[in-house]
C-alpha cells in the first residue's frame, strides 16, 4: 500500500495519496514536519454493503488497521478532507476510528493546497459540521434504498437525480443558446426554447463551480467530466484553489493571488474594489488562480476563471447578459455558432438540477454526464427513456412530481425537518422516514 508508517504528534488525515504527499512536502517546507505528519483515508472509511443499504461496514480492513495504528500513536488528529458535504462525511468517519482510542479530531479545509493553504487550515480548524454529516449520511442511505427499489421492481437502480430529471425534461422548454449583436456588442444568453425576455447586463461576481460549468457548456465540444478532472489536477497541483466550491465570495486572503493574476494579465489591480467581493463568512473561497503562471497552459478552465477573475474586478471587456434563464453568460466563446441553437445535453441536465435544488459542486459533473447519455440522443430527448423514468415514479414515489413542479429538493425537505445536533452515531431513521414519505401513495 505504500503507507509510511512514524511517531508523530498530531496527524493530518487527506483522502488521497497525492494529496499527503502535496501536503508533507509543505509541512516540510515551513519547518513544521516534525509536529505533523499527514497520510491518506482512500476516501470514505465506511460504507454500505451492497444489496444491504442497512449494513454500514469497512470498507477496506487493511486500510482501517493502519488508519487506526496510526492514530493510536499519534496525541491528536486533524481531518483536513474536502471543504464539503462528503469531506465533512469522511471526517466523522475518521472521528469514529479515533473515538475508539480516545483521541480528537478537529476539522481543517484546505482552500488551497499550497503552504499559505496548509498553515491556514491549520490555523483554523474547527468542531465538526455534525448536522451536516447527519444529512450526508441520511442521502446517502435514502439514494441506495431508492436505487434498490429499482433494481427490485425491474427498472434498474434508479436515483432521485435521474427520476426527477426525467419529470423536470418532460414537462420544461429545451434550453437555447443565443448570441445576439446589438449595437456592435455582442450579447449571449440562455432562454427557454419558446419565451422571450428581456435580456440584461448583470454584475460578474468571483466564479462558483457552476457559474464555470455553465460557462465551459455553452461549447458543444466540452466534456464535464474531463473539465472536473482537470480542474481537480491543477488543484492537487497547488495552481488553483478549492474546484468545487459553491461560493461567489473570495476569502481575504485570496485578493493578493487575485491581484497578482490581474497584474500579470497587465492590468493595475484595485484592491478597494476586490474587496467589495470578499468575506470572511463564507465557510471557502470562490475559485481563484492561485500562481498566474499556470495560465501559459491554455487550458480550458483557468482561461474561463481568469476572464471571471478580470470581469469581477472590473479590468476588461468582458460582460455577462442573461435571459428568462437567470445564470449569466460572459461573452468570450468565439468558438460556438451565432444566433440561436439548442444547448447541449450537459447543459440542459446542469440547469434542470440547480433548478430542483439538486446541484451540488462535488459530484454533479458525474451525474449531469450520466443523464445526458441516458436522456438525450444527439442533441434530441430520448423519450422512451423518459417515459420510463416517469412511468417507474408514477408506480413507485409518486410524491416526487409535487417537488419536481415546485422545484424543491425532497432530501433537503424531508431530512432537514429531521436533523438535529447529537453525539457521533450513526442513525438510519432519518433515512428511513424520508424514504416513507417519499414512497407514501397518497398524495
Amino acid at each position: 500500500m505504500g503507507y509510511g508508517q512514524r511517531l508523530v504528534m498530531k496527524l493530518i488525515l487527506v483522502e488521497s495519496s497525492i494529496k499527503a504527499k502535496v501536503v508533507n512536502d509543505h509541512l516540510s517546507r515551513i519547518n513544521i514536519d516534525d509536529l505533523y505528519h499527514c497520510s491518506f483515508t482512500s476516501g470514505r472509511i465506511f460504507d454500505f454493503a451492497l444489496n444491504d443499504e442497512q449494513s454500514w461496514r469497512v470498507r477496506n480492513k487493511e486500510v482501517v488497521l493502519y488508519l487506526e495504528n496510526a492514530i493510536a500513536k499519534s496525541d491528536s488528529v486533524i481531518a483536513l478532507t474536502d471543504a464539503d458535504d462528503q469531506g465533512e462525511y469522511i471526517a466523522y468517519q475518521i472521528a469514529i476510528l479515533a473515538d475508539k482510542h480516545n483521541k480528537s479530531v478537529v476539522k481543517g479545509d484546505l482552500v488551497e493546497l499550497t503552504e499559505i493553504g496548509v498553515k491556514n487550515a491549520l490555523n483554523n480548524t474547527r468542531e465538526l459540521d455534525i448536522k451536516l454529516v447527519q444529512k450526508t449520511h441520511s442521502e446517502r442511505l435514502v439514494h441506495l434504498k431508492i436505487g434498490q427499489r429499482g433494481i427490485n421492481k425491474g427498472y434498474g437502480p434508479a436515483s432521485i437525480q435521474e427520476l426527477m430529471a426525467a419529470e423536470y425534461l418532460s414537462t420544461s422548454e429545451t434550453l437555447e443558446v443565443t448570441q445576439d449583436v446589438v449595437n456592435g456588442t455582442p450579447r449571449s444568453y440562455l432562454s427557454s426554447g419558446q419565451s422571450t425576455s428581456q435580456v440584461v447586463e448583470v454584475p460578474i461576481n468571483p466564479p462558483s463551480t457552476f457559474d464555470l460549468y455553465t460557462n465551459a457548456l455553452i461549447s458543444p465540444s466540452t466534456d464535464l467530466l474531463a473539465l472536473e478532472t482537470e480542474m481537480q489536477t491543477l488543484y492537487e497541483h497547488g495552481l488553483l484553489s478549492y474546484t468545487r466550491t459553491p461560493a461567489n465570495e473570495w476569502l481575504p486572503e485570496a485578493i493578493d493571488k487575485v491581484s497578482s493574476l490581474i497584474d500579470s494579465n497587465g492590468y493595475i489591480a484595485d484592491k478597494t474594489h476586490l474587496a467589495s467581493h470578499t468575506s470572511v463568512n463564507v465557510p471557502h473561497s470562490a475559485i481563484y488562480i492561485v500562481s498566474p503562471h499556470c495560465i501559459g497552459l491554455r487550458l480550458r478552465s483557468v482561461e474561463l476563471i481568469n476572464e471571471f477573475t478580470l470581469a469581477s474586478a472590473g479590468v476588461n471587456d468582458s460582460r455577462a447578459f442573461r435571459s428568462n434563464i437567470p445564470y449569466p453568460i460572459l461573452n468570450i466563446h468565439q468558438d460556438i455558432a451565432g444566433g440561436r441553437f439548442r444547448a447541449p445535453p450537459q447543459l440542459q441536465t446542469l440547469i434542470a438540477l440547480r433548478e430542483m435544488k439538486l446541484y451540488k459542486p462535488s459530484t454533479s459533473a458525474k451525474i449531469c454526464h450520466k443523464l445526458a447519455e441516458k436522456f438525450f440522443v444527439d442533441d434530441s430527448l430520448s423519450m422512451r427513456n423518459i417515459q420510463l423514468g416517469k412511468a417507474f415514479t408514477d408506480r413507485e414515489l409518486p410524491v416526487l412530481k409535487h417537488y419536481v413542479s415546485n422545484r424543491l429538493n425532497p432530501l433537503n425537505e424531508l431530512i432537514n425537518s429531521e436533523i438535529s445536533q447529537s453525539n457521533l452515531e450513526v442513525n438510519h431513521s432519518i433515512a428511513n422516514k424520508a424514504f416513507e414519505e417519499l414512497t407514501h401513495r397518497g398524495i
